[in-house]
């Protein structure tokens, strides 16, 4: 029944595209150096597919961390491509949080499996935290389906990454 209201469609999410001769002026414009504002925004149409993969991955990730929230003392998303100086982290990972535990820090980080990625995408995010050099921080991922997680739990088994992995579910941690 329609009671005579009238509903207002909701806004779409849009992902913009900023060519590449915009972004220097833009710069100018922010007061930012032109090489930080390419890492932020999708100058390309792979960044561009790279930012919708990340904005998924995102929601994902705020779920898991909004749900936790009274337990995390810092939670964060981490960037898709920064320069390899700049990353922290090791490679193929998509967020880092911290419990505070008996007064005592417990970083870890998450990767959040996308459902279309290949079975060789997970094994090759494995192998990226042996070689990555980066801090050795237990992980947690948050696996597309049960299927996947077997794939992950194999993954790990069989690579020289020598850190602490716990392995969930998409559908159990969104439950």
């Amino acid at each position: 029944m329609d009671h005579g209201r009238r509903t207002r469609p909701r806004p779409q999410r849009r992902f913009s595209l900023l060519r590449s001769g915009a972004a220097e002026p833009l710069s100018t414009l922010l007061g930012v150096s032109a090489d930080v504002l390419a890492r932020q925004l999708c100058t390309s149409r792979s960044d561009l597919l790279g930012c919708v993969l990340h904005h998924a991955t995102n929601a994902g990730v705020n779920r898991l961390f909004a749900d936790l929230g009274g337990h995390l003392v810092d939670a964060r998303a981490l960037p898709v491509t920064p320069r390899r100086a700049d990353r922290w982290w090791p490679p193929g990972v998509d967020a880092y949080g911290m419990f505070r535990v008996n007064g005592e820090d417990r970083p870890f980080f998450v990767v959040w499996d996308r459902v279309a990625a290949t079975d060789a995408q997970r094994r090759r995010r494995v192998q990226g935290w042996a070689s990555g050099g980066r801090p050795r921080l237990p992980v947690l991922i948050i696996a597309a389906g049960h299927r996947e997680a077997d794939v992950w739990a194999e993954a790990v088994e069989r690579s020289d990454a020598i850190l602490p992995v716990w392995i969930t579910t998409a559908p159990a941690v969104l439950a």
